[in-house]
Order: structure tokens, then C-alpha cells, then sequence
């Protein structure tokens, strides 16, 4: 989490493509502040029972994509 909040205090992304468990915390962790608006925000995950994650595609903030993630259907997503 560390790295990728340090990276996002450098610079502005487009797209931000996240795992939902990293070594230091949860992808959720990451997004949470970042503006929708501004961000497209995709998170993968393998975890379709957690709450947080149910919660963040209901609300439709984030694209909740479930491993095993096809590459060319990400770039569709990301185009």
C-alpha cells in the first residue's frame, strides 16, 4: 500500500488496476479518496464473498473484475 499511495501522491492516472489482496493490505485500501470522476478504478479479485467488495460494485464505483482475468477483455475494459 505504501508504494502505490507514494505513486499516486506523484501523479495523476487515468486507470488504476488493483488487487483486492496485496502483501501490505487490500486494493480497497488504495482506492479508497480517489475520485471515480477523475480515475477509472478496476479492482481484480478472486473474492466475490467479501462485503467491501460486493459493496463497491453495487455502488458502481469501481469495475469489480473476477480472476481468472483474460488480458485482451482488461484492454477492452481499459480502452
Amino acid at each position: 500500500l505504501s508504494g502505490g499511495r507514494a505513486a499516486l501522491r506523484r501523479r495523476t492516472y487515468q486507470v488504476i488496476i488493483v488487487d483486492f489482496e496485496l502483501p501490505d493490505g487490500r486494493g480497497t485500501d488504495l482506492l479508497q479518496g480517489l475520485s471515480p470522476e477523475l480515475t477509472s478504478q478496476i479492482l481484480l479479485t478472486g473474492h466475490s464473498d467479501y462485503p467491501d467488495v460486493r459493496e463497491l460494485q453495487r455502488a458502481g464505483k469501481v469495475l469489480v473484475l473476477f480472476k481468472p482475468v483474460d488480458p485482451a477483455q482488461l484492454l477492452t475494459w481499459v480502452r
